[in-house]
């Protein structure tokens, strides 16, 4: 294992994982703040802040950052998360001190230009109007909200049309001094790097940063919903949801694997039993989005009029035949897709650097890619039943669909099913 990690004085952690023959580098500051700690009057203000670093800083103007970074030949871009806001450059090797020092400038230096914010939330305006626009993000978001009522984690991350078309320059300005802290951010670099580079210009561009109290997000509570909205549209939009292990529950990895051989690929269950069978829908999948503190296992479909009541039928039916059956031949499939997938992404410098932020949010510490692999092979048919059990036969399921649902069946019919 090539990762190391280090924390400075002021509690910033450094992460590097050097990868030999690599001329280039991923490097990436990550703030640990993301839409799970806005307040409600703050929804979509990490996402904000997102789009405004590039937009000019003391020294720098918006084109001159793009420009800039192209000059060398390099990628900048952003993203923000329910627990993180990450900024992240690609660069060759000898532009990675360049690159960290661009990355300093417009996380510490931005200056939010009035003229700049307020042609920005147009543009985030219309990212808000462009998403509502497709249904299974119309369909997923209702159902967050449903699952996560009246919390922030239940909350759009792009916010709401009143809050983006209301915020001001001190709102931004407000969030940053709540959680943009030294003892709040990793730098995390991968490909071509030395640790000892990276330590050192940690030191020289944040080095000077003081440690603050933060307040961290409130826990999440799941609780069982079910939404159901008629749209004038080509399909139904279907999804059966149940709240999962959390990341460091025992369960969580038995879960992982039991939603692959559910519907992670084209031999799962879902997919052999109801796109290749019986011809329902052209793709189907189930998921596990764990949280630190929550999460949720999710099945997703998307099907028409005349066959939604079938589809989610069987959906329940194979659910169902999952507590009694499960085989280690298809256990075994797909561990062995989780380990190939960990694998061939570990192929890739950015996935690295998303992996250790991702251990040193969650975990507080670097997680080796063996240990990680290990806990998935570890799983056996018997942890999955149980795992299984004890998601699925404790609690209902949530139930969410768009479109045209007026053939679908009520929430009983369907759940009568689950329990056979």
């Amino acid at each position: 294992m090539n990762a190391q990690l280090t924390t400075l004085a002021n509690g910033l952690r450094v992460a590097t994982d050097h990868m030999p023959g690599l001329k280039s580098a991923a490097i990436a500051i990550y703030v640990l703040a993301g839409s799970r700690h806005e307040r409600e009057d703050q929804n979509g203000i990490a996402h904000f802040l997102e789009h405004m670093a590039f937009k000019g800083t003391e020294t720098r103007s918006a084109l001159d950052i793009s420009q800039s970074i192209e000059d060398v030949g390099g990628f900048l871009n952003a993203y923000t998360s329910h627990d993180k806001t990450a900024y992240f450059v690609r660069v060759l090797e000898e532009d990675i001190a360049y690159a960290t020092e661009l990355l300093a400038d417009i996380l510490l230096n931005s200056v939010y230009a009035s003229e700049e914010l307020n042609r920005e939330r147009n543009v985030i305006l219309n990212e808000i109007r462009q998403y509502k626009d497709y249904p299974e993000d119309v369909l997923l978001e209702n159902v967050q909200r449903s699952i996560y009522p009246n919390q922030s984690l239940g909350r759009p991350i792009l916010g709401s049309f009143e809050r983006v078309a209301n915020f001001q320059r001190e709102d931004l300005l407000g969030f940053i001094e709540q959680y943009y802290h030294p003892n709040n951010l990793v730098l995390a670099s991968s490909g071509a790097v030395k640790h000892e580079q990276m330590v050192s210009l940690a030191e020289t561009y944040f080095g000077q940063l003081s440690p603050q109290e933060f307040t961290p997000y409130r826990l999440g509570q799941y609780r069982q919903a079910e939404f159901r909205k008629v749209k004038d549209i080509e399909q139904v939009q279907f999804v059966i949801a149940f709240e999962s292990p959390s990341l460091d529950h025992k369960n969580v990895a038995a879960i992982k694997v039991y939603s692959g051989l559910l519907g992670g690929g084209s031999s799962s269950r879902l997919f052999n039993e109801i796109r290749e069978k019986r011809g329902l829908c052209y793709n189907i999948s189930a998921q596990v989005m764990p949280q630190k503190d929550t999460g949720i296992f999710m099945i997703h479909a998307i099907t028409g009029r005349q066959e939604i009541s079938e589809l989610a039928t069987c959906c329940m039916m194979e659910l169902a035949r999952s507590l009694k059956d499960i085989e280690e031949t298809e256990v075994k499939r797909a561990i062995a897709q989780i380990k190939s997938g960990i694998l061939m992404g570990y192929e890739n410098p950015m996935n690295r650097v998303e992996r250790m932020c991702h251990h040193i949010c969650n975990f507080g510490k670097l997680v080796s890619i063996e240990e990680t692999i290990e806990k998935y092979q570890s799983v056996s048919v018997p942890a999955t039943i149980e795992a299984v059990e004890d998601m699925i036969a404790t609690q209902l399921p949530s139930i969410g669909m768009y479109g045209p649902i007026d053939n679908a069946p009520a929430f009983d019919e369907l759940v009568v099913h689950l329990k056979q």
